[in-house]
């Protein structure tokens, strides 16, 4: 009969555990992550909405009519192109102004690979011996070959800031 007894005493407290404050809502909000949290959204009613599919429409004309007047500008340019050189199509001189923006780019450094590659290639072109140092065959030849790799790489530095120099055109 305990049994009976607790339960009436649970049923008696319900209400108070009800009321406690584990019980209660929580006053704080979860974490959640940046990326899916509701972003604010303004509430429009229908006459609202029409108004502003009217305008984004409008923008979207506008921009296409001032992209084909860009347009159009670029081909003008590319025929005075032809007119004035007379090599090539109009086509041609388009797509050689549409290429500026990518040749105006930053090129890379010139690495001591393409130094020394470029020296070995001037070197054959002019006739010479190759940049190629024979490996000796001594008891010390680990000692040597180590002040003949410093040697090369300093020769390959100062042909790489020579290059820079001349603009790295001919490597």
């Amino acid at each position: 009969c305990q049994y009976k007894s607790t339960m009436v005493k649970a049923s008696t407290s319900n209400f108070e555990r009800l009321l406690s404050s584990s019980r209660l809502l929580t006053t704080s909000k979860k974490r959640s992550p940046w990326r899916s949290r509701m972003k604010h959204r303004e509430h429009l009613n229908a006459q609202d909405r029409a108004i502003k599919k009217i305008r984004r429409l409008e923008e979207k004309k506008r921009y296409q009519v001032a992209l084909q007047e860009a347009q159009e500008v670029v081909v003008e340019l590319a025929n005075k192109l032809r007119d004035n050189f007379q090599k090539h199509s109009a086509q041609y001189y388009l797509e050689d102004i549409m290429q500026i923006s990518r040749w105006a780019k930053k090129r890379k450094a010139t690495s001591a690979w393409q130094a020394f590659i470029s020296k070995e290639v001037k070197a054959i072109n002019d006739g010479k011996d190759s940049f190629h140092i024979p490996q000796p065959h001594t008891a010390d030849a680990h000692l040597l070959s180590g002040a003949q790799r410093r040697a090369q790489e300093k020769g390959t530095q100062t042909d790489a800031r020579d290059i820079c120099k001349m603009g790295g055109d001919d490597i």
